[in-house]
């Protein structure tokens, strides 16, 4: 029995962290896909329209 509850603590802690890196790598491309449609595109400042 002890084996098994410590099994499934192990699993748990786990899942946690895989889920915690799921979310940090998702907010990391939300924020590098934010910044880059605030930089504009060097082909748009070449064309002189404001």
């Amino acid at each position: 029995m002890l084996g098994v509850a410590m099994f499934m603590s192990i699993k748990w802690h786990h899942d946690q962290d895989q889920k915690k890196k799921q979310r940090d790598a998702e907010a990391r491309q939300a924020r590098e896909d934010h910044a880059s449609d605030a930089v504009p595109d060097a082909s748009d400042a070449s064309s002189g329209k404001p």
